[in-house]
């Protein structure tokens, strides 16, 4: 939550965003909480004024590029969300990087039995154990909780440290 001082700091710029933009309205994959304050693609100079603007505020600043390889927290994205107007992509999303020894990540999870497991709305996809898709209602917590399995099993299984490649950015909750 911004401060009244901080939002009329912001009003004054005369810059269009967005307060409490919903993250799952700018991600394919559909889910995250809200951003604090988006931009939708400011000009270099605008997004400069931004910039000293969450700056002076003690605000993080979040270029979003809303690939694959982005998933907004539930809990959202706190400051100023630089990002595009339209995000393409599909509801599908790779987890991993690839190993640089042994199986791939796919095969590994095949072996496990873990294609097709499911987290609520996440699941991992049947036909590529290195992908997460969201079956509807999927939440960033759903996807990170498939992920630790499929980490914990691979590490339990072949002593592998698996790297995430979808990268989880915004609030996390804290765990109970």
């Amino acid at each position: 939550m911004l401060s009244d001082d901080a939002l009329a700091a912001l009003s004054a710029l005369g810059i269009p965003v967005r307060l409490d933009e919903p993250m799952a309205a700018r991600c394919s994959f559909g889910v995250g909480g809200p951003a604090d304050v988006y931009a939708v693609e400011p000009s270099d100079a605008d997004a400069a004024r931004l910039m000293a603007w969450a700056k002076a505020w003690k605000l993080p600043v979040t270029r979003w590029r809303g690939t694959d390889r982005q998933l907004a927290a539930d809990a959202g994205i706190r400051g100023l969300v630089l990002g595009p107007a339209e995000v393409v992509g599909d509801a599908t999303r790779r987890m991993f990087a690839e190993p640089t020894r042994g199986a791939s990540v796919d095969s590994m999870v095949a072996r496990a039995g873990m294609r097709g497991v499911r987290v609520r709305g996440a699941r991992i996809c049947p036909d590529d154990g290195n992908a997460v898709q969201n079956d509807g209602g999927a939440t960033a917590r759903d996807v990170q909780l498939l992920m630790d399995s499929v980490r914990r099993r691979v590490a339990r299984d072949w002593g592998l440290h698996l790297v995430d490649e979808l990268v989880l950015i915004g609030r996390r909750r804290p765990r109970h």
